[in-house]
């Protein structure tokens, strides 16, 4: 039986600007990008990789909260 983590997926919460041109560090795709997902040999950006692991750790922690 796996056991309960003790840590967050914590990760790229702070919005940054940084990069080529002082991107900002997390954006989220387009609403097509999120319904056809990234294409084979598709390079995804950084900045919407970030947006994926920070809103993956927000659902986590808001579960945990309400379901404590």
């Amino acid at each position: 039986m796996a056991t309960q983590p003790t840590v967050f997926p914590r990760f790229a919460v702070l919005d940054l600007n940084n990069g080529t041109g002082a991107a900002p560090n997390v954006v989220e795709p387009t609403a097509g990008k999120k319904d056809t997902g990234w294409n084979e040999g598709e390079r995804p950006p950084r900045e919407t990789f970030n947006w994926l692991h920070r809103i993956t750790n927000d659902w986590i922690e808001w579960f945990d909260q309400e379901l404590g």
